[in-house]
């Protein structure tokens, strides 16, 4: 007997199409032809802050004098030919030809959300630039244990609000506001006349004291607090907290006249003879290296030249 053999009838299945292999991403140093991209993708990132303003920043790096060997703007994540992360430097090189000191602010780290993966690849490049000192003054606080694991420490615990007009003040002590290349600050060494020529080109304030013990200067970078609402200074440069105790009235007293109350400073806690209130664990300060900045001394960071 012929028996037949029932025909077993297929399963519909759709046909899923082959996925698509990922791009290739790769680390490079940012270049003047990025710095459009750049300026677009780090305002996406950092959406309180408008595209302007990035603009300005990536014009001060293309204007600062980059140590040799040392990115001049930083480096970028590419896919696709376009930029999917970012992480700006800002490289400055101090000491003499006998002993070269580097200090590099890593700054305004970002990184597109399907991207953030790579992200260690920007790190470890940056990171790589020996012998320098890397400083972080912007930490968010989600980031802290990352960036301790990378060898960061803190080098300074909080901040400092001070309230300097209701500070003392050294007798006789007379404030006056210090322009690009003034004449009557030749008094100061050459090395302070440049960097407080410098800065007030970064957009900072620069007063010098003037004391029957010397003359003081002292830089600070118009900021806002409480969302943006309050208006106060951020210290950017002084010689010793010590010499801000000592013109702290007299600095309180013509910055009232202008509107300015409150003056933000990094420290490790209360600073003797200055009004305020000091709040550790507050924006703590992060280095990696042995050329760490002292207290009251932010030059050459993204606070001072950006203006962040």
């Amino acid at each position: 007997m012929y028996r037949s053999h029932g025909v077993k009838k297929l399963r519909k299945t759709s046909i899923m199409p082959a996925p698509t292999p990922p791009q290739q991403v790769r680390c490079r140093q940012i270049t003047a032809d990025d710095l459009d991209a750049i300026a677009s993708l780090l305002a996406r990132g950092f959406p309180l802050r408008p595209r302007q303003d990035w603009q300005r920043a990536l014009e001060v790096l293309r204007m600062h004098a980059t140590p040799a060997g040392f990115p001049r703007y930083g480096y970028l994540l590419e896919s696709g030919q376009r930029p999917v992360g970012a992480i700006l430097m800002i490289s400055k090189e101090f000491g003499t030809e006998a002993r070269r000191l580097v200090r590099c602010n890593v700054s305004s780290w970002c990184v597109e959300p399907e991207f953030r993966s790579y992200a260690a690849l920007l790190n470890a490049r940056v990171l790589k630039h020996q012998p320098a000192t890397y400083l972080n003054i912007s930490a968010a606080p989600h980031t802290w244990r990352t960036i301790e694991v990378q060898g960061f420490t803190r080098y300074r615990q909080g901040v400092f609000v001070a309230v300097p007009l209701l500070s003392k003040t050294a007798r006789g002590c007379k404030v006056r506001r210090v322009h690009a290349h003034d004449p009557e600050h030749g008094d100061l060494p050459h090395d302070e006349i440049r960097l407080i020529d410098e800065h007030i080109g970064y957009g900072c304030l620069a007063l010098c004291c003037t004391t029957g013990e010397g003359v003081f200067p002292f830089l600070f970078r118009h900021r806002r607090i409480k969302r943006r609402l309050v208006p106060c200074l951020q210290l950017i440069y002084c010689r010793s907290l010590e010499a801000l105790a000592q013109c702290a009235g007299a600095l309180g007293r013509y910055l009232a006249l202008r509107g300015l109350l409150l003056v933000l400073a990094d420290a490790d806690g209360p600073i003797a003879g200055v009004a305020g209130r000091y709040f550790p664990g507050h924006t703590p300060l992060y280095a990696k290296g042995a050329d760490v900045p002292r207290p009251g001394d932010l030059t050459y960071t993204e606070a001072a030249m950006f203006g962040y």
